[in-house]
C-alpha cells in the first residue's frame, strides 16, 4: 500500500532474507502454526484481509479471496503485481496516501485510513483500510498486517444526508420572514430584507447603519443570552435556532425565531445569514430546549469491528472475542465470556426478537446478517451490524459461529437525519397547506414535497415529475402567461415570481393556485434553481365570486325598489282615474272599451312593480306563525292545475316540522313561482317533487355559505327531473329579467321574487343544477318556537264605504294627491289636502272642527308622514291615520314587516281598495 508496491513485481533479495528470518525464529514458528486457521478465519470476513512485506521493494505476501468480489481483482493478480494497488488509487487520494504509508513504514505505527479505488468494471469504491505492523524478534516491522472495509454505501449515505440539508436550507429562506447577514466577528448587520420593517416597525437603514442597534432592541432578559448564542454559533461553526424576544417600534414585545447559518468558505468565516419569523402568536410557554436540533453535517467517523467466536456446544457461549470490542462498546472480552447472557441482556428490547433469530438463520443458511441497537457502557444505545459464519467440523456437523460486529451509528444518524429533514419538510407544507417545490434549473429536474400529492390528488411520485409535466398540468389559457413571468424571472435580475392560475388535479378538474417562487443563483449571478410553494385557493376564489354575486345582486335590488316607489305613484293615478271614469261611464258607452284595456295595463304593471319590490325587499309583509305542510298541501290542487297533467307532483312532508314566521300570501307565491319555472324546465312531462324537513346549519356550512347564520331551520326543497342549468345560467337566474325563454313569454321576475321574498322573510335560497339532470332549488326558513296560528276566516269588509267624517290627506305628489282627494268627496267625506307636512300641520291648526282621518305618504320632503301624525296627536290625540306608500323602510315598517296597530295602504290602489281601507280605519274602536 506505499510506492514500493508501484516500483517493483518481484521482492529483492533483502525482503526474502528478511522474511525468511522471521519464519525461522520462534515468530515464525508460531506463524506457521496457526497459518492455515488464520487463513480459514479471514476468508470468511465480510471484509478483505491482507498482509505485505515491509520495505522499500516490499511485495503483497497474502490477499483474502474477498478482494475479488470488492475490485474484481482475484488474489494472484495482486501478489503477482506489487504495483497493481498503486494504479488502482484515486488521484486525489494517492498522495495522500502514498504520504500515510511512507510515515506508517518509518515509524512502524498502527494506521487507519479511508480512500477510493477504482474496481476492474471502472466503479469507484470507498474503503477503510485499517492495518498494524508484525515485528520479527529484534523488534523491527517484519510485514505489515491489515482489513480493507467497503464503506461506499456509508459514505453515500452520508452524501444523500448532505444533499437534503442543503434543499431544506434553501427552502426554509423561501419562506417569508425578515432574512438577514450579519459579520460573523462584531454581529453587526450588513443586509436586512423589506420585511424587517413590516415585523419590528424600524426602516431598513437602522439595522445596517447603526452597530449596536440589534443589540440594544433585544429584550433586556434575553439579550445576554441571545448574543451568548451567536457568539456560539460563531465559534462552533453551526447552524443554530434561537428564539428570543425584540423590542418593536411601536413598543410591542414581538417573539422571534432566528434561523442562523454560519458561512464558512476555506475554512474561514464569512458570514452569518439568517431569516427572522414572528413566533409571537404561538408562543405559549418558554421553549424547552434553548437551540434547536443541529442542521450541519453529519460527524463522519470510522467504523472498527469486534471478531469473536461462539461455541455451539456451550449454549451459544462465546469462547473468543478481540479486543476491540472495548474500543467500540466500552465493555473488556472478559465481561462477554465470562456471562453467556450479557450480550442478550442489553439488545433494545424493540430488536431482541429479530436478532435472537440471528444464530437460527445462520444455522440453516450458514450465514446471516442483522441490524440491532446494544445499549454500551455509557448506557447508551448504539447501532451495530453483526454477521454471522457457521464453521463445522470435518464430519461437516456445526461446530461454531464466527461472528463480526460492525459499529453502523454513524451510518444510521445519517440515514435518521435524512428522515427528519424529509419529515420537517412534509410538517413545513402541512403547516402552510402548501405544496412546495424545487426545480433545479441545471439538470432540469423537479422536486415536489408530499404536501402535491395530497392537495392536489395526483397519484404519480412528485420525485420523478419534470418542468415539462409541472406545465403540462397548468390550464391552456393560463400557461402563456405564466410560463413568460417565470422565464423573465430566472432570465431577468428579478429574486421571485408570483402568480395565480388554474392547475389541474389528479381527477382533471382544475383549482385555482397562488403560485410564489424564488430565483437562487450561483456566485456569478447565473440562475442555478427555484424553489416556491403553490397554495390551493379554489374555495377563497369560490367564496369572492360568492360575495360578488350578491353585491351585484343588492345593487339591482336598490334599483328595482327605487324604480318601483316611483312608478306606483304614476300607477296609483292611472288606475284610480280608470276606475272614476268607468264609475261615471254607462255600460253601454263604447269608450269604457278603451278605458278596460287601460285598466288592464295598469295591473299588469302594478304586478310588475310588485314583483320589483319583492325582489328588493321593500314589499309589506305581515308574517304569521305558519305550519309550511300545511301550506303546501293547501297549494296542492292549484299546483296540479297549474303544472298540467304529464307533470307527476310528489309531496315529501316531514311529520314533526317545525313552524316559521312568514307572509302567508307571499310564501304561496313562492311555490307557485318555483312550481311554474320547473313546469317550464320539463316540456316533454317529468316530476315535480316538493319536499319539508328540519335542518341545523352548523358552522361547518355557514363557511362554505358566508351569508348564512347557523342555527335552526325548516328546509323547503322543490326539484324537478328537468333539463337543468349550467353554471352561468345559475349564476344569474336570480336577476330581474333575465330569462332564458323566448320573446314574449316570460317576465324574468319570477325567481328574482321568489329570492326577495325569502331573503326579507329572514331566510336564503340556494340552487343546485347541473344539464340533464335537472335542478333543485332549497329554501331554509328560521325555525321558531310558536304554534301555528289558526287559520284565520276572510274578514268582513264594511257595511259601507261612504262616510261624512273629515279627512286630511299629506301628499307631495300633486296627481296622487287630486285623485285620493276626488275619491273620498265622491264616497262623502269632508277633504282637506295638504302638499307637504308643515302645510298639513298648518291646515290643521287654522280648521276649528274635528279632523277624523289623517292620509299620509310616509315619505314626504322635510317632515315624514310618522313625524307628522305624532305632531297632530299632540293636539289631537283622538285623530286616526292611514299610511301609504309606494314602498318603505322606515319604522312605520321595518325591514318590510308592518308594525302591530299600523294601518297602511300600498300603492298602487283602486279607489275601490282606498274607500274600504279609510271606511275599516274610521270604524275601528280606537
Amino acid at each position: 500500500m506505499n510506492g514500493r508496491r508501484a516500483r517493483t513485481k518481484r521482492p529483492s533479495p533483502t525482503s526474502e532474507d528478511r522474511l525468511k528470518a522471521v519464519l525461522d525464529s520462534g515468530v515464525g514458528e508460531a506463524l506457521r502454526a496457526s497459518e492455515e486457521k488464520y487463513r480459514t478465519l479471514v476468508d470468511l470476513l465480510p471484509a478483505v484481509t491482507y498482509r505485505c512485506a515491509f520495505g522499500e521493494h516490499g511485495e503483497w505476501l497474502y490477499v483474502s479471496p474477498q478482494i475479488e468480489s470488492l475490485l474484481g481483482y482475484s488474489p494472484a493478480e495482486w501478489t503477482a503485481n506489487p504495483a497493481l494497488w498503486y494504479s488502482l488509487l484515486h488521484a486525489e487520494d494517492r498522495e495522500r496516501a502514498m504520504t500515510e504509508e511512507a510515515r506508517i513504514r518509518d515509524s512502524g505505527e498502527r494506521y487507519v485510513m479511508e480512500y477510493r479505488l477504482q474496481a476492474r468494471n471502472g466503479r469507484i469504491v470507498w474503503v477503510h483500510d485499517e492495518a498494524w505492523p508484525i515485528r520479527d524478534e529484534t523488534g523491527r516491522p517484519a510485514f505489515l498486517q491489515g482489513v480493507l472495509l467497503d464503506i461506499t454505501e456509508r459514505k453515500r449515505a452520508e452524501q444523500t444526508a448532505l444533499e437534503s440539508e442543503r434543499r431544506y436550507r434553501m427552502l426554509v429562506d423561501s419562506i417569508e420572514g425578515l432574512v438577514w447577514e450579519a459579520d460573523p466577528h462584531t454581529l453587526q448587520f450588513t443586509f436586512v430584507s423589506r420585511q424587517a420593517e413590516r415585523l419590528l416597525g424600524y426602516p431598513v437603514e437602522r439595522w445596517t447603519g447603526d452597530p449596536t442597534f440589534w443589540r440594544d432592541h433585544i429584550h433586556p432578559e434575553d439579550r445576554d443570552w441571545t448574543i451568548g448564542s451567536f457568539l456560539t454559533a460563531t465559534r462552533e461553526r453551526r447552524a443554530h435556532e434561537f428564539e428570543y424576544r425584540m423590542i418593536a417600534a411601536d413598543g410591542r414585545i414581538v417573539w422571534l425565531r432566528d434561523m442562523v447559518t454560519v458561512v464558512v468558505e476555506r475554512d474561514e468565516l464569512v458570514s452569518l445569514r439568517g431569516v427572522m419569523v414572528d413566533v409571537s402568536a404561538m408562543k405559549q410557554a418558554k421553549q424547552e430546549l434553548e437551540t434547536s436540533e443541529q442542521q450541519q453535517a453529519l460527524v463522519l467517523a470510522s467504523l472498527p469491528m469486534a471478531l469473536y467466536r461462539s461455541d455451539l456446544r456451550d449454549a451459544f457461549g462465546m469462547t473468543w472475542i478481540g479486543e476491540e470490542i472495548l474500543r467500540i462498546t466500552g465493555f473488556g472480552p472478559d465481561r462477554f465470556m465470562a456471562d453467556p447472557l450479557f450480550w442478550e441482556s442489553r439488545i433494545h428490547p424493540d430488536d431482541r426478537e429479530r436478532v435472537l433469530d440471528l444464530f437460527s438463520r445462520t444455522l440453516q443458511d450458514g450465514l446471516a446478517a442483522s441490524e440491532y441497537r446494544w445499549r454500551c457502557a455509557d448506557e447508551e444505545y448504539r447501532w451495530f451490524l453483526d454477521h454471522n459464519v457457521l464453521i463445522r467440523d470435518a464430519g461437516g456437523e456445526p461446530r461454531e459461529i464466527f461472528g463480526v460486529c460492525l459499529n453502523i451509528h454513524a451510518r444510521k444518524q445519517a440515514e435518521e437525519s435524512h428522515r427528519h429533514v424529509e419529515e420537517r419538510l412534509l410538517l413545513m407544507g402541512r403547516a402552510t397547506h402548501d405544496a412546495i417545490w424545487d426545480w433545479d434549473l441545471t439538470k432540469q429536474s423537479l422536486w415536489w414535497s408530499t404536501g402535491f400529492q395530497t392537495i392536489f390528488g395526483h397519484t404519480q411520485d412528485p420525485l420523478d415529475a419534470s418542468i415539462d409535466s409541472w406545465f403540462s398540468h397548468v390550464h391552456p389559457d393560463d400557461l402563456e402567461r405564466v410560463s413568460a413571468g417565470i422565464r423573465a424571472a430566472i432570465e431577468s435580475g428579478t429574486s421571485s415570481w408570483a402568480g395565480e392560475y388554474r392547475f389541474r388535479r389528479g381527477d382533471g378538474s382544475y383549482a385555482h393556485v397562488y403560485d410564489r417562487g424564488f430565483v437562487v443563483r450561483d456566485a456569478a449571478g447565473k440562475s442555478v434553481r427555484m424553489v416556491g410553494s403553490m397554495m390551493d385557493i379554489t374555495e377563497r376564489k369560490r367564496l369572492e365570486e360568492q360575495f360578488r354575486q350578491s353585491q351585484k345582486m343588492e345593487a339591482v335590488g336598490l334599483l328595482a325598489g327605487g324604480v318601483a316607489h316611483d312608478f306606483n305613484n304614476l300607477l296609483t293615478v292611472i288606475t284610480s282615474y280608470c276606475h272614476l271614469l268607468l264609475d261615471d261611464l254607462s255600460p253601454a258607452d263604447p269608450r269604457r272599451a278603451d278605458l278596460e284595456e287601460i285598466r288592464k295595463a295598469a295591473t299588469g304593471a302594478a304586478m310588475l312593480t310588485r314583483q320589483l319590490l319583492a325582489f328588493s325587499r321593500k314589499q309589506v309583509l305581515e308574517p304569521k306563525v305558519l305550519d309550511l305542510n300545511a301550506v303546501v298541501a293547501a297549494a296542492g290542487k292549484l299546483l296540479k292545475r297549474l303544472i298540467g297533467e304529464d307533470v307527476e307532483l310528489a309531496a315529501v312532508l316531514a311529520p314533526d316540522l317545525g313552524t316559521i314566521k312568514a307572509d302567508l300570501g307571499q310564501l304561496e307565491q313562492v311555490i307557485m313561482n318555483l312550481a311554474v319555472n320547473a313546469r317550464d324546465a320539463m316540456p316533454l312531462g317529468g316530476k315535480l317533487t316538493i319536499e319539508t324537513g328540519n335542518v341545523e346549519l352548523d358552522g361547518a356550512y355557514t363557511q362554505e355559505h358566508p351569508v348564512v347564520t347557523a342555527g335552526p331551520y325548516v328546509l323547503l326543497s322543490v326539484s324537478d327531473s328537468g333539463i337543468g342549468m349550467d353554471e352561468a345560467t345559475q349564476s344569474r337566474i336570480f336577476e330581474p329579467f333575465f330569462t332564458t325563454k323566448e320573446k314574449g313569454k316570460g317576465t324574468g321576475l319570477g325567481l328574482s321574487t321568489v329570492y326577495g321574498i325569502v331573503k326579507q322573510s329572514g331566510g336564503f335560497v340556494w340552487v343546485y343544477s347541473e344539464l340533464g339532470h335537472g335542478t333543485t332549488f332549497k329554501i331554509y326558513l328560521p325555525r321558531v318556537d310558536e304554534r301555528a296560528d289558526a287559520e284565520a276566516g276572510a274578514e268582513a269588509g264594511p257595511s259601507s264605504m261612504h262616510g261624512a267624517e273629515t279627512v286630511l290627506v299629506a301628499e307631495d305628489a300633486a296627481a296622487v294627491r287630486a285623485v285620493v282627494r276626488q275619491v273620498l268627496k265622491r264616497h262623502g267625506y269632508v277633504v282637506l289636502t295638504a302638499a307637504d307636512g308643515q302645510s298639513a300641520l298648518e291646515l290643521a291648526l287654522e280648521q276649528e272642527g274635528p279632523i277624523h282621518l289623517l292620509v299620509t305618504d310616509v315619505i314626504m320632503p322635510e317632515m315624514s308622514g310618522p313625524q307628522l301624525a305624532d305632531r297632530l296627536r299632540e293636539r289631537r290625540p283622538e285623530l286616526k291615520v292611514l299610511f301609504v306608500s309606494g314602498y318603505t323602510d322606515d319604522a312605520i315598517v321595518r325591514h318590510g314587516i308592518l308594525e302591530p296597530g299600523i294601518a297602511f295602504l300600498q300603492k298602487p290602489f283602486t279607489p275601490e281598495a282606498l274607500a274600504r281601507k279609510v271606511r275599516e280605519v274610521l270604524d275601528k274602536p280606537a
